[in-house]
């Protein structure tokens, strides 16, 4: 080493902590809220193409169909397409809140129909995630 004395520039403060309007725990909260939105969008348009929108004589709730199979959807979703299991619990149960919001409605008898598009939508909604970062396409 030479006996050269460090300079140190000093840059000028762009923010100070009282100009942050929010905490980083609103931050990241804001931040959830937006992605699950985002979610919602994206399930709003395919979940009322897989489930009718109108109960039927032998029709019972959707969230109901998908909530009964939820620990095998989630269990072979983190399994074959390896993102986290919290993140696939975290999607499975927006499709239930979702159906449930939306007041969605399946078939009796086409149980087996239904869980092959919700696992095709959830397994591609996971490779988003897994692959871009975010569930949208």
């Amino acid at each position: 080493m030479t006996d050269s004395t460090l300079q140190i520039g000093f840059g000028e403060v762009d923010i100070t902590p009282d100009d942050i309007g929010v905490t980083v725990e609103q931050f990241y909260q804001q931040a959830a809220d937006e992605r699950q939105a985002r979610i919602d969008i994206a399930l709003d348009a395919h979940l009322g193409q897989i489930f009718l929108t109108r109960k039927r004589k032998e029709s019972r709730p959707a969230a109901g169909i998908v909530g009964r199979y939820r620990s095998d959807l989630v269990e072979k979703i983190t399994y074959w397409t390896g993102v986290k299991r919290p993140i696939v619990n975290g999607l499975i149960d927006s499709i239930c809140r979702t159906c449930e919001r939306m007041k969605l409605w399946g078939e009796v008898g086409e149980e087996p129909r239904y869980l092959v598009e919700v696992t095709a939508l959830a397994t591609t909604l996971a490779m988003n995630f897994l692959m871009r970062g975010k569930f949208e396409h």
